[in-house]
């Protein structure tokens, strides 16, 4: 492409960011040789956000300035939510003092920005005293910082007693705060409120039974799951092969990876990580082994997984194997890799001692 467009430019720059690169993402902008427009601005501060750069921001900022675009409604309410993710609280509300009309989103981008940058007294009384009309979002902004910041029983009161009305995100938010007061059999009853609760929803309930130790309940969540036609995400992968991981149900965990081997997260490596960690704890090594081999990009925290494997299982032998094999793989070899291969050194010569 020789011509490129203020389009053609915003739709790179707004692919990388949604990709993960948002340097990549930034350098593309300042690289524009055309007016930038709308969803330029949009793009880059996406990117800002990504890398929660306060710098990046007040430079994309500048730009908005020079160019014009700072009185536009959406530029403007972004930059306001990409000030707060990059903890640039002052800043954000500058920026939205400066808006003439804001509309119920830009409200929400400044609540949003004290909320989850810890200042919570301001987030209540802004919420209470300042917002015109405050929506679900409103509500459900400063429920979550609440549970963030472990006030579990205000942000059970903004949802019990205030919440004009519920969405998706409430009943979330809802089943983590329950969670976190240990009311579990109360999670459950706001998950079966739902209608037609999302992969998310369905997410949050299975991890919370994980973490409570109710694994084979979250396997059986999984399976509930599939059966009513909701399809696993990568974050329903992880979860249930945590869950069988723990309780070494080997079989289970086999049909699991059955399922995950012909959906489109195959080649990820999280979750092949998860299925090597999986098999290690049922203490099935040739399926580790198999799985690991499989993982087309092996990143560090594969090794570590596969020689964990080895290591917690006994077969010291194997685990300095993989451990030179890691070595030639990677230039650098993590302080925590060289612990673990050290530790099976000594109870591999303490073994050979005492027999």
């Amino acid at each position: 492409m020789e011509q490129r467009d203020t389009s053609s430019w915003s739709s790179i720059i707004a692919a990388y960011a949604q990709l993960g690169h948002c340097e990549e993402s930034l350098a593309l902008f300042w690289q524009i040789d055309t007016t930038p427009g709308r969803a330029t601005f949009l793009a880059a501060l996406d990117a800002c956000s990504g890398l929660s750069s306060l710098s990046h921001c007040r430079q994309v900022h500048a730009a908005a300035d020079h160019t014009g675009w700072i009185s536009d409604l959406a530029v403007a309410t972004s930059l306001v939510a990409s000030y707060g993710k990059c903890k640039g609280v002052e800043e954000s509300k500058a920026v939205f003092d400066r808006i003439e009309h804001p509309s119920t989103v830009s409200w929400n981008s400044l609540l949003r920005s004290y909320a989850q940058n810890g200042h919570l007294a301001k987030a209540a009384s802004f919420l209470e005293e300042t917002i015109p009309s405050p929506d679900v979002v409103s509500f459900n902004t400063l429920a979550a910082a609440y549970i963030q910041h472990g006030r579990v029983n205000e942000a059970l009161e903004i949802l019990t007693k205030r919440m004009p009305c519920w969405d998706s995100f409430s009943h979330n938010t809802a089943m983590v705060a329950h969670a976190q007061a240990g009311h579990i059999h109360k999670v459950k009853e706001v998950f079966e409120k739902m209608e037609e609760p999302s992969t998310v929803s369905w997410n949050t309930l299975i991890c919370i039974f994980v973490q409570a130790g109710e694994c084979e309940s979250a396997a059986r969540l999984f399976h509930q799951m599939d059966l009513e036609g909701t399809q696993a995400d990568k974050v329903s992968f992880l979860a249930v092969l945590d869950a069988l991981g723990r309780i070494t149900a080997l079989q289970k965990g086999k049909l699991v990876h059955g399922e995950l081997h012909h959906s489109r997260f195959q080649s990820d490596v999280m979750t092949n990580n998860a299925v090597v960690n999986f098999y290690g704890r049922c203490g099935c090594l040739r399926g580790a082994k198999v799985a690991f081999e499989a993982t087309t990009r092996q990143d560090v925290v594969s090794w570590n997984g596969i020689i964990s494997v080895y290591a917690n299982n006994g077969h010291f032998e194997e685990t300095f194997d993989l451990f030179w094999r890691m070595k030639d793989f990677l230039f650098k070899l993590p302080k925590n890799t060289l612990t673990l291969v050290m530790q099976s050194w000594v109870v591999g010569r303490m073994g050979s001692r005492q027999h």
